[in-house]
């Protein structure tokens, strides 16, 4: 995201995402990064590039590519809702379009597990291939568990600010409005010739 996309923000979603998608998410992906790599990783000193997956405790690419495609679903998850939770209460309106940043966040699926699929199979197309390289050039022997710990903290932080703002912006274009017995917020989408309902 450009200077000049975040300057078309409002102020009140900018301060949102500062707080929520970038501060929150980052202590929150670190934590549960290292907690997983912890427990997954217990009882074992070293942490090999490959082994067979489930049987062979965790290795560094299948828990890479792992990280790779649920992390920024989860995210995706998490914080769409929390932003609809946001709009529910009034606390954010609706961005226009010229305001969510980049053209292809309008082309997500309106659906939200729909949506973090193709964010997460996205991130997963474009980045596994780059981390497998890095791996297998830089890591071929393996890694301790201390090092597996802060590695898998340190990708699920990274990755996580990466991606967590253009995941806010997509859900904060979504438009809502009451039902008509005000007991849940209804997804609209503005269809090309079609007034919204």
């Amino acid at each position: 995201m450009t200077l000049s996309h975040w300057r078309l923000v409002p102020a009140a979603h900018r301060r949102w995402i500062l707080i929520n998608a970038v501060v929150i998410s980052a202590v929150s992906n670190l934590l549960i990064n290292s907690a997983i790599a912890w427990i997954t990783s217990y009882g074992k000193h070293h942490i090999p590039l490959w082994s067979i997956p489930l049987l062979g405790g965790p290795n560094l690419i299948t828990d890479t590519i792992g990280t790779l495609y649920l992390l920024p679903f989860t995210t995706c998850v998490v914080v769409s809702y929390a932003v609809r939770k946001s709009q529910g209460r009034g606390q954010l309106t609706n961005l226009e379009t010229h305001q969510k940043g980049p053209g292809w966040l309008s082309n997500l699926p309106a659906s939200i597990p729909r949506r973090a699929s193709r964010l997460s199979g996205l991130v997963l197309l474009f980045s596994a291939p780059v981390a497998i390289a890095i791996l297998l050039t830089g890591f071929g022997g393996g890694i301790s568990r201390y090092d597996f710990v802060v590695f898998k903290a340190l990708l699920g932080l990274v990755l996580g600010l990466a991606v967590t703002t253009f995941i806010a912006l997509a859900a904060m274009g979504d438009e809502y409005a009451d039902a008509d017995d005000g007991t849940q917020a209804v997804r609209h989408r503005e269809i090309a010739g079609q007034p919204q309902s």
